[in-house]
């Protein structure tokens, strides 16, 4: 073979491979397209928004006794965590 044979046969296969790739490229682009949540359901957002309406956090529990000292000092360990729930 020439050497002007080897550089056809190698820019032959160089558009090939390029072919190739840009048909796995194609197939990967399509793969990867997908609605997103919020474009496939435009109502979630206002679920969400009325659901978080809805919460409201616990009342701090009265009562009286060791038992009732209990439940009110574990409630205000926990009163921050269940604050930023409310507020989410």
């Amino acid at each position: 073979m020439s050497a002007r044979e080897d550089l056809e046969a190698l820019r032959l296969k160089l558009e090939e491979e390029e072919h190739a790739y840009a048909r796995l490229l194609s197939a990967l682009d399509g793969l990867a397209s997908f609605p997103l949540p919020a474009e496939a359901q435009p109502e979630v957002p206002a679920l969400l928004e009325k659901l978080n309406a809805l919460f409201e956090a616990a009342p701090r529990p009265s009562g009286g006794g060791l038992l009732g000292a209990l439940r009110e000092r574990v409630f205000d360990v926990m009163a921050p965590a269940l604050q930023r729930q409310a507020e989410w």
